[in-house]
């Protein structure tokens, strides 16, 4: 299916001004990229969330833009012309100083318009090129639905994924993190809660007996589901919609969590009643400075570490009550 994206040149004083038209002209959805906005949330940014600064800073210099998209070429040229009889107005309003003192001539920008035709296999398919099976431990190699690959051995154990919005690739360090200690500290039989969704699917095929996977995002929920169908798994794994701070009653040998740091530290409390005696606690998405508070924090809750393991800059931790 094609569809037209019609792509507004502006400067960042000059988004909300064509947000503002875009509104009166009756269309409420477009997509901005303000790097004003980048900067302004990434120092805002939690400090426990990882931002990558030098790759935003190195992007702060370019045009803000306002992108529509329309199924109709028709649609998309009304769009157009409309917002071309509405740029020399609003200039002449800015410089006239309607706006404030603050807002000129030039802070609408350029004001460029650009229609473009688009197919669906431009952002549906070639994404999937670089998206390849990927070996993450010594045993476990993830790899995309739409590949063919075969195990290098009989202990290969390969997990299909089908990525999306809400269910990443599998191949990011932290997953491969959780993987690995998951792989030294679940024996085979036993019960694993994963708090997130996607560790369960690995967990189960890893030989736990029973997976139960909760996530707050419902999306995330139907997508674990779909992968867990895709792997056989769904005898023994369900995940469901939920926040194991209430109404989670599941007790577990295993319990996982690959999140970030303070979501982390919010349900490590919450943990150990979900664990059975003897059990383990897996826990990633924490950078490596972050490593020592969040050790210290499942020491004050009565945990024993039990190995920590590093990958990039993320670690893993793992720990026993």
């Amino acid at each position: 299916m094609n569809y037209y994206e019609l792509q507004i040149e502006t400067a960042g004083p000059g988004v909300e001004l064509v947000e503002n038209e875009l509104t009166e002209l009756g269309i409420t959805q477009f997509v901005v990229d303000d790097p004003n906005l980048d900067i302004q949330m990434m120092d805002e940014a939690w400090g426990t969330e990882y931002v990558d600064r030098e790759e935003i800073l190195a992007w702060k210099d370019r045009s803000a833009t306002v992108t529509v998209y329309t199924e109709t070429l028709e649609e998309a040229e009304a769009i157009c012309r409309k917002l071309q009889d509405w740029m020399p107005a609003v200039r002449n309003r800015l410089a006239s100083g309607v706006y404030g003192e603050n807002l000129n001539a030039d802070s609408l920008g350029s004001g460029k318009i650009r229609l473009t035709l688009r197919g669906d296999e431009e952002w549906k398919d070639k994404w999937k090129a670089y998206f390849k099976p990927t070996k993450i431990t010594e045993h476990i190699v993830v790899c995309p639905s739409w590949e063919e690959y075969e195990p290098a051995s009989d202990e290969e154990v390969v997990i299909s994924i089908d990525p999306g919005m809400a269910f990443g690739t599998g191949t990011h360090e932290t997953t491969a993190l959780t993987t690995l200690l998951m792989e030294k500290y679940l024996k085979p039989g036993e019960k694993v809660l994963d708090v997130g969704c996607g560790s369960g699917i690995i967990a189960a095929r890893l030989g736990a007996s029973r997976v139960l996977g909760i996530d707050i995002d419902d999306e995330a929920v139907t997508a674990s589901e779909e992968n867990g169908e895709r792997n056989g798994v769904m005898d023994i794994a369900r995940f469901q919609m939920g926040d194991l701070t209430e109404g989670v009653d599941f007790q577990a040998d295993v319990v996982v969590a690959n999140l970030l740091t303070h979501l982390v530290l919010r349900l490590s409390p919450d943990i150990p009643k979900h664990m059975l005696p003897g059990g383990r606690y897996v826990t990633s998405g924490i950078l490596v400075e972050q490593e020592v508070s969040v050790v210290q924090a499942l020491e004050e809750l009565g945990f024993t570490v039990l190995e920590t393991a590093e990958k990039g800059d993320w670690c893993c931790i793992a720990a026993r009550l």
